[in-house]
């Protein structure tokens, strides 16, 4: 595997915000809840569309699947992505999992 190289140094500018989501926050496919939390963080990254991010106990993994899609970024690290099992669109993201942070 690659050593990966911080952009943090280069970039003093940049900024990704970490904020805890009032309420409920939840993922539906259809009428099945994929994910739930009280706890999910709301993602604010500099030039990027805002994300939520779910704590891993709080997500049915048993309704998902690892794709082949992999990426990296130089602020937040490697990530895995997972598309759905049941009666979602093909090919589509549907959840990340960071598996190594910068």
């Amino acid at each position: 595997m690659t050593r990966l190289r911080s952009a943090w140094p280069d970039h003093p500018g940049y900024r990704i915000n970490l904020v805890p989501c009032r309420g409920t926050a939840r993922v539906r496919l259809g009428d099945t809840v994929v994910a739930e939390s009280k706890r999910a963080l709301r993602v604010i990254e500099t030039d990027h569309v805002e994300r939520l991010y779910f704590p891993e106990h709080d997500v049915r993994l048993e309704l998902l699947e690892p794709n082949d899609h992999h990426t990296v970024c130089p602020f937040k690290g490697r990530a895995s992505y997972w598309s759905c099992l049941k009666s979602g669109p093909t090919g589509v993201d549907l959840f990340s999992a960071v598996d190594q942070a910068m």
